[in-house]
């Protein structure tokens, strides 16, 4: 009885490995098929063309301009005094019709930001705010002490030197 459970036991192990490199072999011949034929200028008979197209996006510009003054932020809650930059938050709209916006905080450099280049950084997922993470303990102009009320001066700031 034993031979024969794991002779099925092996035989199946068998069909699951076949099965899976099966698949990897023509995801993989798939990709390439895709790739090769995109860098030779040809287009893949698998897509359709209306996919790899971009011809027919358009771009519509909204006026942001007055937006400037009431999106500037004064002081953050718990921001320590000395602060010498601006900074600004509120949304830029993108899809006007659909009522659709991004919202932006925006630092100015500490230090002659008239000379400075503009840093654009986009983040996030799934989980994870850009802006309560990545601004408030990596990148950003303040950093969140332990009391969680409080703020400091990040040395290591995107706006810094």
């Amino acid at each position: 009885m034993k031979p024969s459970f794991s002779c099925l036991c092996f035989f199946f192990l068998l069909c699951l490995l076949q099965c899976g490199a099966s698949g990897t072999v023509q995801q993989g011949d798939a990709l390439n098929k895709f790739y090769f034929n995109n860098r030779a200028g040809r287009s893949s008979s698998s897509w359709p063309s209306s996919l790899l197209s971009v011809s027919n996006l358009e771009s519509k510009v909204y006026d942001n301009s007055k937006l400037k003054e009431g999106d500037k932020v004064v002081r953050l809650p718990g921001q320590p005094a000395g602060v010498h930059f601006d900074q600004y938050a509120g949304y830029v709209t993108v899809d006007k019709p659909n009522g659709r916006a991004l919202f932006y905080y925006f630092v100015e450099a500490a230090e002659n930001s008239g000379s400075k280049p503009l840093v654009l950084w986009l983040n996030g997922g799934p989980g994870c705010s850009s802006l309560g993470y990545g601004a408030m303990e990596e990148l950003g102009p303040f950093r969140v002490m332990s009391d969680g009320k409080t703020l400091y001066r990040n040395p290591y700031a995107w706006n810094e030197g």
